[in-house]
């Protein structure tokens, strides 16, 4: 019987392996086959110090068994062979792997692999950000914009499809490419993780866990938030606003120690005093008590020593034995317990009242025998049940503790995952920091070495109660990451040459050699240096020297017609045979088109006499430079110098192209050709213009797109209200709660101010208003109204009708305030509308 064929497997996201009960033959045709295409490698910020080894074209150990289930996500290569065991039989025992997912990387959008070869990805002011075709902005989203849970404890017999059925009866539509399965060894059981662009989703499933499937009560699937999280500038960094620490008193008692003198029971609190006197760990407090009258209903009156912070179990022969006997006293009165809730009561008490507020993740009591108070460290699901924690039950007076309090402070920290390399040479910074977080807000920084030593990372997490001090602590730490740009005077250094695996293994080795670390930035091609000012010194020098000895490797070979023609009927290839791939290079595209040879000068004589070796070709077949009788730039009209060609073939001198595209990051997006006076107007590819910008210039152009869409889109992002904080995020109708990863600021995404925590936004609104009454009242008198779109307030002065708001762009006429795309469009509104472009208003 023939088998149907797999859909999921020609589509690369199969996970039943050779378990499956479909074909996973390769189709020769059909949809199917035309649908499965190669890996494409998802887009992720090339600043972040972590690389990725290139394992394109290794077979997958895992898929030649047909156990593989990362699909299309493998990064190796899925050989369509057929394997069988010794004995003919196919093997289907699942993959082992050790599990350990602590974060997931939000994904900027789905697209096909030519789609994102055109694009270009950034992660800028907190956000996830695809530029497309003429440098705009293709796709924004945020962490915050994704939700994902991890669930254990699942079924061993269950695949990504029946996993995705159980996430259906809980009402939860997930599809199979988000979703993940893993086996894992210890112990022997099934996980699986789901990740979707839904905020509530992992919430909503949290809930909804231990609710009864089929009738079927299931309380041991574990279900676990995970963190979404997007690559910084820095480094991978996690924020945690989740966690509080929790403290109350242990019961405690007094004594009273009864001397019948006062000399006797000043020395008796003198000797506890000077002796840190301490009873079952405790230090006791001593205090003198002496009466107003020596005699009382005419007997003699005690002096007294009151003894505090003993232990609620302290008994009577306990005390009397750590007091010498030179100053035993007449009598011991034993007061009584604070309160007499056992420990774990207790513990459970404040548990329960910190669960009416939330939803618990963790709860770990820290307590010591040792100390006066219970500690204990609670994690929520939200960072805003943990805020109305804090200001809700922080000082509360607890029956359960004696009417003594519950103090709840917050526990905030940010994890950075760095390369143990960095690491080590920033490690005498980091200890400096360390005694300046500490002393300026009580921060602490703590690195955490990894356990496999194969490991290339290492975890540095910096936490505290403070918001204000973690985040000043956060923004020392990540100046410290930045590090200096290796220069040579006003010059970055950079090569081509440390693009490749041989750059890369000459940076380590220097930095090796130096006490520091050279970190590369493939994307804005410059290098970061660091270590101590020696080190870095030692660094930049040595670079230095190696740039000029690049530079000195470096040859040209200019090409006339007829070499051209030479080069490319064979001659090129010859070189690249001879000389190495690593070492020739054919740029076509420039004026004169050249051949660089990175090599010796003998390298240098060897292209020449290769070139050199004639073909017969047609010279008539060639077409390699249409449109050679428009010399003259499309901007500035003469000659083109350095030359670039458009793909839709319009000469540019590079100066010139380059300096559109800083006019275009004004606000002239797309990027557009200027070719044929001016008439051409296609789009240039976001690519195309990396390509001939300098890298400085291009990550310019997207800064001032991504600053131009923010700001023109202001009903959908808004700034951090912090001052100078540059972080955007998202603005909803449901007063949602953004906690800033910059300055750690809680911000009301609909109110757009700091988070007004125990307050409705409707009510919050209506108070606000009623402050700004005088303004108002001041705009009425001055003719200032506020831009439909942003609410930015507008004056106009003189002219007519028609305003263009200077923040959001928005076109708009004064008269009524209705809003246009287009100033022509305002223009034959207020004609058909108002009657004239002038009329004065009501």
């Amino acid at each position: 019987m023939v088998k149907k064929p797999c859909k999921f497997f020609a589509l690369g996201t199969c996970t039943r392996g050779q378990a499956c009960t479909y074909s996973h033959e390769v189709a020769s045709s059909g949809n199917f086959g035309s649908r499965a295409g190669p890996f494409v490698p998802p887009p992720h910020s090339a600043t972040s110090p972590i690389s990725f080894t290139e394992t394109k074209g290794i077979p997958c150990r895992f898929h030649s068994l047909g156990r593989c289930n990362k699909g299309v996500d493998c990064t190796f290569e899925h050989l369509n062979e057929k394997v069988s065991t010794s004995n003919g039989e196919r093997k289907t025992e699942p993959e082992i792997i050790h599990v350990q997912d602590t974060k997931v990387e939000s994904d900027l959008l789905t697209a096909s692999e030519n789609s994102t070869r055109e694009l270009e990805a950034r992660d800028l002011r907190g956000a996830s950000v695809m530029f497309g075709p003429g440098a705009q902005v293709y796709d924004l989203n945020f962490p915050s914009d994704y939700s994902a849970v991890q669930m254990t404890s699942l079924q061993l017999s269950w695949d990504a499809e029946a996993f995705q059925g159980f996430l259906a009866t809980l009402g939860e539509t997930v599809p199979l490419s988000s979703i993940r399965i893993k086996t894992v060894t210890r112990p022997h059981s099934i996980v699986a993780t789901a990740r979707i662009r839904d905020s509530g989703f992992a919430q909503r499933l949290k809930l909804k866990a231990d609710t009864a499937v089929g009738g079927t009560h299931v309380p041991d699937i574990a279900v676990t938030i995970l963190q979404v999280g997007s690559k910084s500038e820095s480094s991978a960094n996690r924020l945690q606003m989740s966690t509080v620490s929790c403290t109350w008193y242990k019961p405690s008692r007094v004594a009273w120690l009864h001397y019948n003198t006062t000399g006797k029971a000043r020395a008796a609190e003198r000797f506890i005093e000077s002796r840190n006197f301490r009873i079952g760990g405790r230090e006791i407090q001593a205090t003198l008590q002496v009466p107003e009258h020596r005699f009382m209903h005419g007997k003699p009156t005690v002096t007294s020593v009151q003894l505090g912070n003993l232990d609620a179990s302290t008994p009577q022969a306990t005390i009397e034995r750590h007091i010498p006997g030179h100053l035993k006293p007449v009598n011991v009165v034993m007061g009584k317990p604070s309160y007499s809730t056992p420990l774990h009561e207790a513990e459970d008490s404040v548990r329960a009242l910190l669960s009416q507020v939330g939803p618990l993740d963790t709860w770990e009591p820290r307590s010591r025998t040792s100390a006066t108070q219970v500690k204990a460290i609670a994690r929520f699901q939200t960072g805003e049940d943990a805020r109305k924690a804090v200001n809700q039950l922080s000082g509360q007076k607890m029956p359960e503790l004696g009417n003594s309090k519950l103090f709840i402070s917050p526990l905030i920290s940010v994890k950075f995952n760095l390369p143990k390399a960095m690491y080590s040479a920033i490690r005498g910074d980091v200890d400096h920091l360390k005694s300046q977080i500490w002393d300026a807000g009580h921060v602490h920084i703590k690195a955490y070495s990894p356990v496999d030593p194969t490991q290339k990372n290492i975890a540095v997490r910096l936490y505290g109660e403070y918001a204000n001090a973690v985040a000043k602590a956060k923004s020392s730490f990540e100046k410290i990451l930045t590090g200096d740009v290796a220069m040579k005077g006003d010059i970055g250094i950079w090569d081509d040459f440390f693009t490749k695996p041989e750059g890369l293994a000459y940076l380590n080795e220097l930095g090796h050699t130096h006490r520091g670390y050279v970190y590369r930035d493939l994307r804005k091609h410059r290098l970061s240096l660091y270590g101590s000012a020696d080190s870095k010194e030692r660094l930049r020098r040595a670079l230095i020297l190696k740039l000029g000895r690049l530079m000195e490797m470096t040859h040209r070979i200019s090409l006339s017609a007829e070499d051209l023609r030479k080069a490319l009927q064979g001659g090129f290839r010859r070189i690249v045979a001879t000389l190495g791939k690593h070492k020739a290079s054919l740029d076509i595209r420039q004026r004169p088109q050249f051949i660089t040879i990175v090599g010796s000068a003998r390298d240098l004589e060897t292209a020449r006499a290769l070139l050199d070796q004639d073909v017969a070709s047609d010279l008539a077949t060639l077409s390699l430079d249409p449109g050679t009788d428009q010399p003259d730039c499309a901007v500035c009209w003469t000659e083109a110098e350095d030359a670039y060609r458009t793909p839709c073939n319009h000469l540019y001198c590079s100066s010139c192209f380059a300096n559109q595209c800083s006019t275009a990051g004004d606000g002239d997006l797309p990027v557009r050709c200027l070719g044929a006076s001016g008439t051409c107007l296609q789009v240039l590819g976001v690519q195309e213009i990396k390509h001939v910008l300098p890298s400085d210039a291009f990550e310019q152009l997207l800064e001032d797109s991504f600053t131009t869409y923010v700001r023109t889109n202001p009903k959908n992002f808004q700034y951090c209200p912090t001052p100078d904080c540059q972080q955007i995020y998202r603005v909803s109708a449901d007063g949602n709660i953004f906690t800033c990863p910059a300055c750690l600021t809680p911000i009301c995404t609909t109110c757009q101010v700091t988070s007004h925590d125990g307050v409705s936004c409707e009510v919050y609104q209506r108070v606000r208003t009623e402050g700004d009454e005088e303004f108002r009242t001041w705009k009425r008198e001055n003719h200032v109204k506020d831009c439909p779109v942003c609410k930015v307030p507008i004056e106009k002065s003189f002219g007519c009708n028609h305003m263009e708001c200077g923040n959001c762009k928005a076109h708009i006429c004064w008269v009524c305030l209705e809003t246009f795309g287009e100033g022509r469009d305002c223009y034959g509104h207020m004609q058909e509308v108002h009657g004239s472009i002038y009329e004065e208003e009501d």
